[in-house]
């Protein structure tokens, strides 16, 4: 696939209403990141893990993981230690993001998808993101001279960029995004919080992170208790350890 695809009104209205409202139920409060496995495992309390196990069941019938599984000619599973709700609040910087790869993070392999879905419009008032793409191939020996021992740095500086991409070879852009677009990109798209000075409306966002549901990532053979869920062939939607999943 392309690093980056732009998806509009790619979620049926009345499922980004479902999903908005109950992820909203859960972004009550002083908070800026939270995500599912957390709640799930009841850390909210009885009523958040509830909602939580809805807003999994809402994924599995959004277009998502259909169009993972055309991708990557593979079975969806959703990584539920990563998928994460972020609320962005005016004056809030703690919440801005720098330049990053989300493999850093995450250590996604070549199985990895993450889907970015906004619940309020963004890149006006409120921040989306801002993505950094090339627009001629990266040579060689400029990942060499920014990856050290093959891992990007935790993020870029504007020098570093320069230095990555080469001379003239950026092409940055914030699209706006409404309820209902959803941004797909793989683990080395290179992306940012939106810098946005002028902010003056909140915005709550969902990642959802997929990985392959028959082979296990590099991080997930190395944490095997981390939560998984999983559609069955009849339909129905398991949640377990990677560990269950993938028998290691």
């Amino acid at each position: 696939m392309n690093n980056l695809e732009i998806k509009r009104n790619w979620i049926a209205p009345e499922i980004v209403r479902e999903l908005s409202g109950r992820c909203y139920q859960v972004a009550e409060g002083d908070f800026h990141k939270q995500n599912v496995l957390k709640l799930l495992t009841g850390i909210g309390g009885a009523e958040q893990a509830k909602t939580a196990r809805e807003i999994v069941e809402l994924f599995w019938k959004t277009p998502i993981p259909d169009h993972y599984e055309e991708i990557h000619k593979d079975r969806c599973a959703l990584w539920l230690n990563f998928t994460t709700l972020r609320h962005h609040q005016v004056g809030r910087i703690e919440t801005y993001v720098s330049w990053h790869f989300d493999f850093n993070f995450f250590k996604q392999d070549h199985h990895g998808l993450i889907a970015w879905v906004p619940f309020d419009p963004v890149g006006e008032t409120a921040p989306g993101l801002e993505f950094c793409l090339p627009q001629r191939p990266i040579p060689a020996e400029n990942f060499a001279a920014v990856f050290k021992n093959g891992v990007p740095p935790a993020t870029f500086d504007e020098a570093t960029l320069e230095q990555f991409f080469g001379p003239g070879n950026q092409r940055r852009f914030s699209p706006k995004f409404g309820p209902g677009d959803v941004a797909l990109f793989d683990g080395f798209t290179l992306h940012r919080t939106q810098p946005m000075d002028h902010a003056s409306t909140n915005r709550l966002a969902i990642e959802f992170r997929m990985t392959s549901a028959t082979t296990p990532s590099e991080r997930l053979r190395s944490e095997p208790g981390a939560g998984i869920s999983y559609r069955l062939d009849d339909g129905t939607v398991a949640a377990c350890s990677a560990a269950e999943l993938y028998g290691i």
